[in-house]
């Protein structure tokens, strides 16, 4: 394994994420069901890429961003950092491509039309968030859209066990006010920005912000 930090602690997130992959998906596999302001932001992102190009579920998961943008008529991808991770969204959603991926090392010039990133920058510290926010800049398109959808707050914990399977994670979240500035030091205009209380019962109980922006 690499000695550089940030290798050995991608390493981790990739491994953690591909022991929990099934555990995962069979739990937050039909999240967005609880979840109204996550499903109207979806469909507004569809709605204004309407088939123009390809909308990116980046850090993707199991793949149920996708899913339902697929659901509204987009044509979608997915990217993982973990190979497990990109493998159970294949096997659940098998009409999307799904590959491995970086957040932080992203493809220059894929030309993508959207991103949806999903509570995908809550394993990045601030020079990580910011070296991503710019990795996705220059996979999109010029005028292409991010919709960032994230955890609210200051806190930053260790996490030891992932619906019942051991990980080594660490979850950082950001105020919104911090990613809003990184979103525009990464060269996006910002169309809407709002915080949002958590859904009882629905999800884990911390404030959720969004932002969608796009490509100047």
């Amino acid at each position: 394994m690499s000695s550089d930090p940030n290798s050995r602690l991608e390493h981790s997130i990739a491994a953690s994420y591909s022991a929990a992959a099934a555990a995962y998906a069979d739990t937050l596999g039909n999240e967005l069901a609880g979840k109204p302001m996550d499903r109207r932001l979806l469909t507004l992102l569809a709605d204004r890429v309407d088939q123009s190009g390809v909308i990116c579920d980046l850090c993707c998961g199991p793949g149920q961003i996708a899913a339902y943008l697929a659901t509204m008529h987009a044509r979608v991808m997915g990217v993982d950092i973990s190979p497990g991770m990109a493998r159970e969204a294949s096997i659940r959603h098998r009409d999307i491509p799904f590959c491995v991926g970086n957040i932080r090392t992203l493809t220059p010039g894929t030309n993508w039309c959207g991103i949806a990133c999903f509570y995908g920058i809550v394993h990045l510290d601030e020079e990580g968030l910011q070296e991503s926010l710019e990795a996705m800049a220059r996979a999109l398109k010029h005028g292409g859209l991010l919709l960032l959808a994230f955890h609210c707050g200051n806190e930053e914990k260790a996490v030891n066990s992932l619906f019942g399977v051991d990980v080594d994670l660490k979850f950082r979240y950001f105020p919104l006010s911090s990613v809003l500035s990184a979103v525009r030091d990464a060269g996006f205009s910002v169309e809407l920005a709002l915080e949002r209380a958590p859904y009882p019962e629905a999800e884990y109980p911390s404030r959720r912000g969004y932002i969608l922006a796009n490509l100047r």
